[in-house]
Order: C-alpha cells, then structure tokens, then sequence
C-alpha cells in the first residue's frame, strides 16, 4: 500500500504507519491549478476537470487542486455543498480524471459530510493513476481570524479532523496539510520525522489581509525548517468589488532551500514544475539540520542517539 495516515496523540505523538516511503526518488513534473470558484458545483466541477486535463497534457504527473474548489468558500454554504468522500460526484469525477490520464491527483479540499455523525469536514481526496482512492485528510486547524476587515470562524459549521495523510508518488512521500494547518510548525515535523516526507502540500485560501505577509513566509520557512519541496495551491482572487471571502491567490512551488521555484499571479493559471528529486540529499547534505535533530524528554533532556536519523536524505 502507498498509504500511510497517523492519529495524533498529543502531546505524545504517535504513528502508525501502512508502509513506508522512499525518501528520494524520480524527479517528478507536478501541476498546480489556481482557478475561479463561482457559485455553481458542477461548473466548478467542470472547471477543475478541465484544468486538470490541460496540466496533464503537459507532462504533469500529479496534479493539485486549491482549497474548497467546488464551493464559495463561506460557512453559510459548506453544509449545502458537502458530499460524500469518496462516493460524492466531485470526488468521481477526479478519481475518473486520474485513471484517464494516468496521473495522481491531490483534490484541494471539498466539504465532506460523514454520513454517520453528519458532522462537515473541510477535506482533500487523493487519487492515483489507475483511479483508486489513496485516501483523504480532513484539515486539523479549523481557520479563525477577527480583524477589522475580516472576520471568519470555520468552526461555527466545519469539525476539526484529527489525522495526518501521506502517501508515496513515483518515490515521493508527500504529506498533506491544509491552508491554516501551515502555521503549526509541528503538523510539517510529524510528517518529516514520522513519514519521511519529501514534499508537503497544502491547498489553502488565504485572504487579503494575510495573503500579503504571510502566505509566501510560513510556506518556505516550512519547506525551510523540513527540507522539503512544498507547494501551496490557492483559488483565484475574485475580482476588486466582490463580496464575500477574497483569496489572495498566488500559488506557488517551493525548494527545499526555501528558493520559490514558480509562482502563479492572482488570477487563473497552471503551474507546471518538475521537481529534482536530488535536491532533497544535496539540501540535507550541504545543510544537516534534519540529521542534527535531537528528541527530547518531557523535562527537555535530550534523549541518546536521537540524532542521525535521518542523515542526507536517506531514511
């Protein structure tokens, strides 16, 4: 199996893991879409389809969707376009997408309904090449944000999901984390030190207000402190005037040396990458700080042989 998920135990953290992944392997061409999100689930449906069939057509190998990419990101409408995960039609058209072109796809985020409790998670399918379903990630950090120009709890109609998600793509372990999920630096470490991943991606939709600041600075200082490729994958900004929650846009691909590898502006675009999967040894190699990390006791006391572990990029 590719699949790995982990339920945290906190704040021991714990990890069942499925399988495990390669630390390097292939370079791999991935495609990042930014598109427009209207009112309208089969449109948007139609839309991300689209996109995703263009990105193939130029080599990509995995394709990722933004946050909430069939719905207008609002909590007034999370509930009334929550679906099914994976029997829902957004999730079949892109399992249907994936086996047509061969490729894996990361499903940004829907909003999924557990028909069990009815509780609506804001969640990422993922799919591979022959359309099977790899698994999903439903986001940890539900966003809250009270400034004077915005005001956004997802709480007041989204659950917090409670695992992590990786699986293994041409020899890549990427672990999946979710917009507000990329300003806790620890989700990124258990991915690193638990999975062994290469490569995070978090579909997000920050606003106007953090978009500026803070997108482009907490995605390379996570690629940064991990060593990791990490892509960010965000809708398009709504034009000037419209109402409702505005995405800042600019997607974009990031080294393992915190080097922006593509960027997208604020409107629709692909973003076609191949990532050198060498980068990640020579980063580990010419900078040790993943080999240098050291677990510590609840009483801050190094524990030994806690070092090395995971030197030059090899697990």
């Amino acid at each position: 199996s590719r699949l790995k998920m982990r339920l945290p135990l906190f704040p021991l953290l714990c990890c069942l893991s499925l399988s495990v992944g390669t630390v390097v392997g292939d370079d791999l061409t991935i495609g990042v879409v930014q598109m427009t999100v209207v009112a309208d689930k089969p449109l948007n449906v139609q839309t991300a389809v689209s996109a995703i069939e263009k990105a193939a057509a130029q080599g990509a190998q995995l394709v990722i969707l933004p946050e909430c990419w069939n719905t207008p990101y609002s909590t007034d409408l999370f509930a009334e376009y929550a679906e099914a995960i994976p029997s829902g039609p957004s999730s079949l058209a892109l399992s249907f997408t994936a086996k047509e072109y061969k490729i894996f796809i990361v499903g940004g985020t829907i909003p999924e309904v557990d028909s069990a409790t009815g509780a609506v998670y804001n969640t990422c399918p993922v799919f591979g090449p022959t359309g099977e379903f790899l698994g999903k990630y439903r986001k940890n950090h539900l966003f809250k944000i009270f400034t004077e120009t915005v005001q956004f709890d997802e709480s007041l109609s989204l659950t917090a999901g409670e695992e992590l998600l990786s699986f293994d793509a041409l020899g890549h372990t990427i672990g999946i984390g979710i917009c507000f999920d990329i300003r806790y630096p620890e989700l990124a470490l258990d991915y690193v030190t638990q999975h062994n991943a290469t490569m995070l991606i978090y579909p997000g939709a920050f606003n106007m207000v953090t978009g500026p600041v803070h997108w482009s600075l907490t995605g390379r200082a996570r690629a940064v402190d991990n060593q990791v490729f990490l892509v960010l994958c965000s809708p398009s900004r709504a034009p000037e005037g419209s109402k409702g929650y505005i995405a800042y846009g600019h997607s974009m691909v990031i080294s393992p040396w915190g080097d922006i590898l593509s960027e997208a502006d604020s409107g629709d675009q692909i973003l076609i990458t191949t990532l050198k999967a060498a980068d990640i040894a020579d980063t580990r190699k010419k900078l040790p700080i993943t080999a240098g990390r050291k677990k510590r006791t609840t009483d801050g006391k190094c524990l030994a042989g806690a070092a090395g572990e995971h030197e030059s990029g090899t697990a």
